[in-house]
């Protein structure tokens, strides 16, 4: 009887918490790796009130301990938001349509005029494809993809290129701008934000590939890389 008691007062302490979070204009966020956390953390940070979740229970409990409400789902994360925006930060398109999707997270926000900000790099398809099934469902998508490592994201550094329907852009540009050092509109289309995050990885690439045939190409005249990179630095 005991534990029984002790567990419905957590349960009540949990939705009191939440309660307070959601009145106070509530911020889902779904995912919580590397990327997401250090989002999530610079937006409590900021002031804002989060509704958290991921598939793994530290990365919960760690934002919860910051002073995120920890709902069990992610459709009672997209439910908190009411009218408001809700990010998902996932790791693939699969991942993201199937947290749209199959983890009940268009359902949730159907008819509500809320705001799906995906942070994901993921295929222009993916997020055009997406942002119709919102629009259908009352909802809106953004794009914005982000360009930081863990520990830049951590210092609010990141660079952040987004693109979807005006006045839902204009709703998620300012929170994106608590963890960031610049954000990039590119209009209308929902697609061209993962276009211009595509084509900044792929100078990414070239520009790693140009420097390693540049070293060793010294290297093979006699010339020491260390030195060579000090000067082109």
């Amino acid at each position: 009887a005991v534990a029984i008691a002790r567990q419905a007062s957590r349960r009540s302490l949990f939705s009191l918490k939440f309660e307070r979070a959601a009145s106070s204009t509530t911020i889902g966020f779904v995912g919580l790796g590397k990327i997401g956390a250090a989002m999530a953390t610079n937006l409590l940070q900021a002031g804002h009130c989060l509704a958290v979740h991921d598939v793994e229970p530290s990365a919960v409990e760690r934002l919860r301990s910051e002073g995120a409400a920890t709902p069990g789902s992610v459709a009672e994360v997209a439910r908190a938001v009411g009218d408001g925006v809700c990010f998902t930060v996932l790791p693939n398109d699969a991942s993201l349509v199937d947290v749209v999707e199959g983890g009940g997270l268009l359902e949730a926000l159907s008819g509500s005029g809320a705001v799906h900000v995906s942070c994901s790099t993921v295929s222009p398809h993916t997020s055009r494809s997406l942002a119709d099934q919102h629009t259908a469902a009352g909802a809106s998508f953004v794009s914005a993809p982000v360009f930081a490592r863990p520990d830049g994201m951590r210092a609010a550094q990141a660079t952040i290129p987004i693109s979807g329907a005006p006045d839902a852009v204009a709703r998620a540009r300012p929170l994106l701008e608590a963890t960031s050092t610049g954000v990039y509109e590119f209009g209308a289309d929902a697609g061209a934000a993962n276009v211009a995050k595509l084509c900044g990885n792929y100078l990414i690439a070239a520009a790693i590939e140009a420097n390693a045939e540049a070293l060793a190409l010294a290297e093979a005249e006699g010339v020491a890389r260390d030195q060579l990179i000090t000067m082109l630095s």
